[in-house]
């Protein structure tokens, strides 16, 4: 809410939602969510798996971004 509300920081917030997500979705939790409290993963380890998640999205929109654009300037050029 911080990134996209009070910042306006709306892709950047998507972003992180997205690593969050993945990462719960691959089932690895922390001990105070942990379902049999014996397979769990330390804060720092949880925070670094979205760090890396985090990472590779961003990497992803960069990367869509410059193809878009990309295709953008060749479509301008090609009009010439």
């Amino acid at each position: 809410m911080l990134l996209g509300i009070s910042l306006g920081l709306d892709k950047e917030r998507r972003a992180v939602e997205a690593a969050v997500e993945a990462v719960l979705e691959s089932s690895v939790r922390t001990i105070d969510i942990s379902e049999d409290k014996k397979n769990y993963l330390s804060t720092k380890e949880i925070t670094d798996l979205i760090l890396a998640r985090y990472k590779l999205v961003q990497c992803i929109v960069d990367i869509s971004a410059f193809i878009t654009t990309w295709s953008i300037d060749c479509n301008t050029y090609s009009q010439r």
